[in-house]
């Protein structure tokens, strides 16, 4: 935050990195996920979320890679 950074974006990873998530938000920094792994039970509380996962089974993106 000194040096102005007030948001992370992931790559490949995130979807379940609920405590890591929770940290960096209490730091006061914004959190976008782009991942392809399984969904967790619970969606991370982030700004936003991309996820293929998201996407009917046969939508032609449904397997994209992070």
């Amino acid at each position: 935050m000194e040096r102005g950074c007030h948001l992370i974006v992931t790559c490949d990873t995130g979807s379940t990195n609920l405590s890591e998530i929770d940290y960096a938000q209490s730091l006061g920094l914004d959190v976008i996920v782009t991942d392809h792994h399984t969904l967790p039970a619970e969606r991370p509380p982030i700004t936003a979320i991309i996820n293929p996962r998201y996407l009917a089974v046969e939508h032609p993106l449904f397997h994209l890679l992070g």
